[in-house]
């Protein structure tokens, strides 16, 4: 069987199935280079000697075809996918390691289907069939995963559409409740602290939260994120819990800002009350600052060794 392979995608394609029904796990990333033509020879010499049987051969670039031609997707149905965006693909991520692959998600969230599929691929591992790493760290890795997923697929193409427009119609809800950016900042220990909050939170109020033991995180924003993003919880609920997290996360910063001091209490005439109030007013600075400022320069003043 000569194979006619015009595309980079389509040589993948064929390369990564050949491995997989092959049961093949050695040199399963497809040739790096731009020279289809050549790939393509290189792949037909290759599956010759996995099979070690020219019919079997074309029995299976036969079955390659057909899958191919059933489930591809044009490049502009993948763009939802394939934007540069971390929160949606750990999101989408999530959604893979827990389904297995896109079959289960389609039952999951579309549930009919007018194509039939085989009974036995249902609890089939996307990861597992194509050796690929379900421990992915970056973000970057995740992502380049996550397209793979929908280009293997063997899932029909317009079954593909449907999920993908479904898991958008379900993102665009999620992304309205909050954009998070009020809480970015350098400081990763202010993460664990939110990720401690909303896990007390749920425990407090008795809500059940997301299992992501098994997902890695580049940093503990964006594992902040998911918890929340995959909570399943009204969307009422979630409103309250964004309030109450604003809410302690300005009394955190306040109190933050009180370290190294105390409160003392004395007695101020009411002229003196006045004149501070007044000063504090001018400079546009608290009270406090006003009075450590007249005690630091009278300090310095006097000479006085601290």
């Amino acid at each position: 069987m000569k194979l006619n392979i015009k595309t980079k995608s389509e040589l993948n394609f064929y390369w990564y199935y050949l491995h997989a029904m092959t049961n093949n796990s050695t040199d399963t990333i497809p040739p790096q280079n731009n020279n289809i033509p050549l790939s393509t020879i290189i792949m037909q010499v290759k599956a010759e000697s996995l099979t070690g049987n020219k019919e079997k051969t074309n029995e299976i670039f036969n079955n390659i075809k057909e899958l191919y031609d059933n489930s591809l997707l044009q490049e502009n149905e993948l763009i939802w996918i394939k934007q540069n965006n971390g929160r949606l693909t750990n999101w989408l991520w999530h959604l893979i390691i827990k389904h297995k692959n896109t079959l289960n998600l389609f039952n999951k969230y579309i549930g009919i289907s007018k194509y039939g599929y085989n009974p036995n691929s249902v609890g089939l591992d996307f990861f597992d069939y194509f050796s690929f790493n379900k421990k992915a760290y970056s973000t970057k890795e995740k992502n380049e995963l996550i397209i793979k997923l929908f280009e293997l697929s063997s899932i029909n193409r317009n079954d593909k559409i449907s999920l993908i427009n479904k898991l958008r119609d379900i993102w665009n809800e999620i992304i309205t409740i909050d954009n998070l950016k009020w809480i970015i900042s350098n400081d990763d220990s202010l993460y664990e602290w939110a990720i401690n909050y909303f896990i007390e939170y749920n425990i407090k109020n008795s809500n059940n939260i997301t299992d992501i033991t098994n997902i890695s995180f580049e940093n503990n924003f964006d594992k902040l994120v998911l918890l929340i993003d995959t909570w399943d919880a009204h969307v009422d609920t979630k409103k309250l819990f964004i309030q109450s997290i604003k809410k302690a996360y300005s009394q955190k910063k306040f109190r933050d800002k009180q370290t190294g001091k105390k409160q003392c209490s004395f007695n101020l005439s009411q002229k003196s009350i006045n004149q501070l109030a007044l000063l504090s007013e001018i400079q546009g600075v608290p009270k406090n600052h006003i009075l450590e400022s007249l005690i630091n320069h009278k300090i310095l003043e006097l000479g006085v060794k601290q």
